[in-house]
């Protein structure tokens, strides 16, 4: 009989969606719903997910790239009839489409000296991106406008032409999709702006004419998202559609290579420079910055030197007068024609005492002051992090300023996007923000009443996880009550720097077993248990026993700590067996 056959829960994170992380074993039948519903076997033991409600979290899928939270904010996304307001216009549907369909409309004008348009009011503002396919009928020009207390942004696109005309916006686009569709998109800033436009005109530049009940256009597919760009289109019905990391989705984390998908859970954070995601608020030197559409966030900046000095910085001094505490600041960078960042500690960046260096090409780092680190992601792109402790002494002090360096003569440049800067001793996955600080809510994985799946006087855990030790502690994998009073776990002590199964029952401490100075990677790692008798094997090997401790009362799992998340590392499986395994298997369990 094959180990595995053995156990009564096995979680290898492949199934599951918003609140549910699906387990292999125990199998059983899931209600229709798949949400623990009316008929939902409850021996599954599948587990709960929570994320406070919280659409900060990314992470990164199997294309290598960087996956956030979306939401198209429109509802009745391409239902111009139902919620949307007409103005001097009418609407027909059943027209042919750009992706093959009769689901395009025709928005054609009355014949009145008028503005004529579809709009909705969502109440939405700060950095938003509004988008809408649209094809040239008896008319050649769409306008997009978002208006904020009576202040109008509109940008005109020409779909005869395929150009984006004038533009009161921060960017717009317009693509071609064949069959004389375009997808013409625009974004603006508003802090809360309230009313969305899609209308029709005569000419560039002109929101009102006369019209003569002719005049018309084809549209199709709208979305209004918040961020720097249109991502692909998202359909909504009587509620936003939504896609992406959503708010209680569990998070399937990939390395650069888009492979070894694991679970990622991680403590809350946030990003406190209020502009990741745009470059409002960033001080520049010596420096212009252009966005581009694409890269691993989606969205990316470029730097370009001026040639007229030997230092060119990008600054957001956000922070001042800081608490004491340990920070950590990191931005994804690509090399362009030059292949050298740099991030430092200070506000001033031409007087910075502390800082790192990174090699863009060979993937190095060196250090000034501070701790820096490196990791390759996908396509040349690498995330650069410096960790530093502020004694609370540094007015000016910011968190987060990167620049890189040059001769006098040059004019290089260099790509960046999602920067990120949080207290806490290493980097944890980027946290989007558009406007203010953002919060990510700590992950929180568990299954209560699960008796049935633990074995009450004697079993086996076991735990995989990719181990990386970020300066922290961290908790593996617990069972318990969910109390404090009655728990095995197993996790990591950075104060001892040991990977250690700590056991209480009724209050009373049973055990301590641990394992001295783990090293990276990954880590096989099963606990046995048993009235007095107690074994850990990590990787193989028996790191050490109890032969005096009592098996406490044990009803919940929980995944990456109890009570609350406190984890950091990712996780790749893990097993519950109802048996005391033998020493001999709990050696083959672990073996790597």
């Amino acid at each position: 009989m094959a180990l595995i056959d053995k156990a009564s829960l096995l979680m290898v994170p492949s199934t599951y969606e918003a609140g549910k992380l699906y387990n292999v074993l125990p199998s059983g039948n899931r209600a229709p719903d798949n949400k623990g519903g009316a008929g939902y076997d409850q021996t599954r033991a599948d587990f709960d997910f929570d994320r406070g409600s919280n659409a900060a979290a990314t992470r990164i899928n199997s294309s290598g790239l960087i996956e956030k939270y979306r939401e198209n904010i429109f509802v009745q996304s391409n239902q111009f009839d139902t919620t949307w307001l007409l103005a001097s216009a009418t609407i027909t549907g059943g027209q042919s489409g750009y992706d093959g369909t009769n689901n395009a409309w025709k928005l054609q004008d009355t014949a009145v000296s008028a503005e004529h348009f579809v709009r909705q009011t969502p109440n939405v503002g700060n950095i938003v991106s509004v988008s809408v396919y649209a094809k040239a009928n008896t008319l050649n020009f769409l306008w997009l406008r978002s208006v904020e207390g009576g202040v109008n942004k509109r940008t005109w696109f020409d779909l005869s032409s395929g150009s984006v005309g004038t533009s009161q916006g921060i960017d717009a686009n317009i693509e071609s999709v064949g069959n004389g569709w375009y997808r013409c998109s625009a974004t603006f800033n508003h802090q809360a702006a309230f009313e969305y436009y899609i209308a029709i005109s005569d000419a560039n530049g002109s929101s009102s004419y006369t019209g003569d009940g002719t005049g018309s256009i084809y549209i199709q597919s709208a979305q209004l998202e918040s961020g720097l760009c249109s991502t692909e289109y998202l359909n909504s019905t009587s509620v936003t559609g939504k896609a992406g990391v959503l708010v209680d989705l569990p998070r399937i984390n990939y390395d650069a290579n888009g492979e070894n998908g694991a679970l990622l859970l991680e403590p809350s954070r946030q990003n406190r420079l209020a502009n990741s995601e745009n470059g409002y608020g960033w001080v520049t030197s010596n420096v212009t910055v252009l966005p581009f559409d694409g890269g691993i966030n989606g969205k990316y900046f470029q730097l370009t030197s001026n040639g007229s000095a030997s230092r060119f910085n990008v600054i957001q001094n956000n922070w001042v007068n800081l608490a004491a505490a340990t920070y950590t600041a990191s931005v994804f960078a690509k090399k362009g024609t030059t292949d050298e960042i740099i991030l430092t500690t200070r506000a001033n960046f031409a007087s910075a005492s502390a800082y790192s260096t990174f090699n863009l090409t060979s993937g190095t780092v060196a250090n000034n002051g501070v701790t820096g680190s490196i990791e390759p992601y996908s396509d040349g792109w690498y995330r650069c992090s410096i960790t530093f402790t502020n004694p609370g002494s540094y007015t000016d002090f910011a968190s987060f300023a990167y620049g890189f360096n040059f001769n006098a003569s040059s004019t290089d440049t260099l790509f960046v996007t999602a920067p990120q800067s949080e207290i806490g001793n290493y980097s944890t996955s980027y946290i989007p923000t558009m406007g203010t600080a953002q919060t990510r809510a700590a992950d929180s994985c568990s299954v209560t009443g699960a008796s049935d799946v633990i074995g009450q006087t004697e079993g086996t855990m076991f735990a995989e996880i990719n181990f990386v030790d970020n300066n922290t502690d961290s908790m593996f994998m617990t069972i318990g009550d969910g109390t404090s009073s009655n728990r095995l776990h197993i996790g990591y002590d950075k104060t001892s720097d040991w990977i250690y199964c700590n056991v209480k029952a009724a209050g009373f401490q049973q055990a301590l077993i641990t394992s001295s100075s783990p090293s990276d990677g990954i880590k096989k790692i099963a606990v046995a248990y048993k009235q007095n008798d107690y074994i850990v094997y990590i990787n193989g090997v028996s790191v050490g026993a109890d032969t005096n401790a009592n098996v406490p009362s044990l009803t919940r799992i929980d995944i990456g700590g109890y009570f609350s998340a406190g984890f950091e590392h990712s996780v790749k499986q893990n097993l519950l067996f109802k048996e005391r395994l033998t020493n001999a298997e709990l050696a083959t369990l672990t073996t790597l």
